[in-house]
C-alpha cells in the first residue's frame, strides 16, 4: 500500500511538472500602422532567477521566417537584423509569472503570418502558435484641394499617405505630375526609394522634394518662381506593397497686382498718345485747308492790274476770233 501510494505521488508530480505552453488567442486581426500585443502562458512557472528559462519566438509566412525573441537561460539575445528589429518588445517582468507578452509596433501587411513561441525549461519543452492578419489599403490624400498664388512666388504642395513606408523606403514608389490643356510635365519620380532625376520640362530646377518626411508618410513638393502657365492640376500617385492610390489638387497662378497695374497704365498711355496724334493730324490738315482758302482770294486781289488787263484782252480776242469764224461758216 505504501509503495503504491508513493508511486501515485511520483506520477502526480511528473504530470503536474510537465511544461505546457498555451497562446491567449489562436488568431489576431489588426490594421496597418497599429500596435498589437501577443500573449502566451506556460506552466509551471520558472524560478525567480529565470536561469533555467529558454524562450524562442518566431514569425513565418511563405515569404520569410524571422526571430522575434530569443531568451537563453534568462538572458535575451539581441536581434541585429530582420524586419522586426526595433519593433518588438518583451515584458520581462511577467516571465516570472509564466507569461510571455510581445508588443509589436507599426504593423505592416507583410507581418501577416504565424507567430510561435517555444519554451524550454527543466520540466520539458512545449510550444503554441497563433495567426495574425494585418490588413490596410493604401490611401493618398492631398492637404488642400486648391491653391492660389501670384507670379514669381514660391509654393509648397503637400500630400499624405497611409500606411507609412518602412525606414528603408525600398518599397515606396511615387509619381507626381502636372497637367493642363497645353502640357503634362513630370514634377517628381521616386522608384523604390530612389529619385529619378528629370532632365527636361518646364519644372527642371524649380521643384524640390523634402525626402526626410517621406518616412512619415508625407509628400512635400516645393515649387519656385511660379508662372501663369503653371496653372493646372497637380497629382501624386503612390505605389507600395499595401496598394496604389492617388489624389490631386488645382493651382491657379495669376499676375501680380503691380504688374497688372503697370500694363493697364501703359495701355492707357498708348491710347492717350494715339488720341493726341489724331488730334494733331486733324489740326494740321485743317490749318492747311484754311490757309489755302484764305490765300487764293488774296492772291487774286493782290495781283497787278497789268497782268489782269493782258489776260482780259486775250480772253476777248479769243472770243472775237471765235465769233468771226462761226459767222463765216454760217454764211458760206
Amino acid at each position: 500500500m505504501v509503495s503504491r501510494f508513493l508511486l501515485l505521488m511520483a506520477l502526480s508530480v511528473c504530470v503536474s511538472g510537465t511544461l505546457v505552453v498555451k497562446v491567449a488567442h489562436s488568431s489576431y486581426q489588426a490594421e496597418v500602422d497599429q500596435d498589437l500585443t501577443l500573449e502566451w502562458t506556460f506552466t509551471p512557472r520558472p524560478d525567480s532567477s529565470l536561469q533555467t528559462l529558454n524562450i524562442f519566438c518566431s514569425m513565418f509566412n511563405p515569404q520569410k521566417d524571422l526571430v522575434l525573441l530569443n531568451l537563453h537561460k534568462g538572458v535575451e539575445v539581441p536581434q541585429k537584423e530582420g524586419d522586426f528589429v526595433g519593433r518588438v518588445q518583451c515584458d520581462k517582468e511577467v516571465l516570472k509569472e509564466g507569461q510571455i507578452r510581445l508588443h509589436l509596433s507599426s504593423l505592416k501587411t507583410e507581418d501577416s503570418g504565424w507567430y510561435q513561441c517555444d519554451v524550454l525549461t527543466e520540466y520539458g519543452k512545449s510550444l503554441d502558435r497563433c495567426s495574425l492578419n494585418v490588413t490596410g489599403t493604401l490611401v493618398v490624400k492631398v492637404t488642400n484641394s486648391s491653391y492660389q498664388a501670384k507670379v514669381d512666388q514660391n509654393l509648397t504642395l503637400e500630400w499624405t499617405f497611409t500606411p507609412k513606408p518602412d525606414s528603408s523606403l525600398q518599397t515606396l514608389n511615387i509619381f507626381c505630375d502636372m497637367f493642363n490643356n497645353k502640357k503634362d510635365p513630370v514634377l517628381f519620380h521616386l522608384h523604390k526609394g530612389v529619385e529619378v532625376p528629370q532632365k527636361e520640362g518646364d519644372f527642371v530646377g524649380r521643384v524640390q522634394c523634402d525626402k526626410e518626411v517621406l518616412k512619415e508618410g508625407q509628400i512635400r513638393l516645393h515649387v519656385s518662381s511660379l508662372r501663369t502657365e503653371d496653372s493646372g492640376w497637380y497629382q501624386c500617385e503612390v505605389l507600395t506593397e499595401s496598394g496604389i492610390s492617388l489624389d490631386r489638387c488645382f493651382l491657379n497662378v495669376t499676375a501680380a497686382k503691380n504688374q497688372s497695374r503697370s500694363e493697364g497704365e501703359a495701355e492707357s498711355l498708348n491710347t492717350e498718345m494715339w488720341g493726341l496724334k489724331d488730334i494733331a493730324i486733324v489740326i494740321t490738315v485743317g490749318t492747311i485747308v484754311g490757309a489755302a482758302l484764305v490765300c487764293i482770294p488774296y492772291c487774286c486781289i493782290t495781283r497787278s492790274p497789268s497782268v489782269c488787263d493782258r489776260r482780259e484782252k486775250k480772253r476777248r480776242k479769243s472770243n472775237g476770233i471765235e465769233v468771226i469764224t462761226k459767222t463765216r461758216l454760217y454764211h458760206d
